[in-house]
């Protein structure tokens, strides 16, 4: 059936290259060991014969997976919205408490990010995005970067 091999597509096309390399790259720069236990070969094998009807029903994904699990977890972990992995940036920049800092550590002179720190018109916006506590997604994405690269190519 057409959910079988779009199943069977996403395993072997998308999953290898795309998503576990992805994740067995970022978690071992981590020094950690991620595991996906719903791609045990057996559970992935059973599941690939599971009528389509079971696996989605009344627009629910993981309809079997949910049913199975009703009444070991609670509701509101079954019942809660996708929620993808995300860097939690705001709270790693502590909402611009310490960006003066930052900005201060990204302008002095530094091989690896010499190229990113702006001059001229660039650096005086920067600069008043700072003084005037505008920390946006362009900033805090700039902020990130460079510190990455100070720590990762520069020590």
């Amino acid at each position: 059936d057409f959910c079988k091999k779009m199943l069977y597509l996403e395993l072997k096309q998308r999953l290898p290259e795309l998503l576990l390399m992805r994740a067995d790259k970022m978690s071992m720069a981590q020094g950690l060991e991620a595991r996906e236990p719903f791609l045990d070969h057996k559970l992935v094998e059973f599941m690939l014969n599971v009528p389509a009807h079971l696996k989605f029903k009344n627009n629910t994904t993981k309809y079997l997976l949910k049913k199975i699990c009703r009444g070991i977890l609670p509701d509101e972990i079954i019942d809660r919205k996708k929620v993808g992995f995300a860097a939690p940036t705001v709270r790693w920049l502590n909402n611009g408490k310490y960006f003066p800092a930052y900005f201060e550590k990204l302008s002095q002179k530094s091989n690896s990010i010499q190229a990113n720190v702006p001059t001229n018109p660039g650096r005086t916006a920067l600069e008043k995005l700072y003084k005037n506590n505008v920390y946006s997604f362009a900033v805090q994405k700039w902020t990130l970067q460079n510190l990455w690269a100070i720590k990762n190519i520069d020590n």
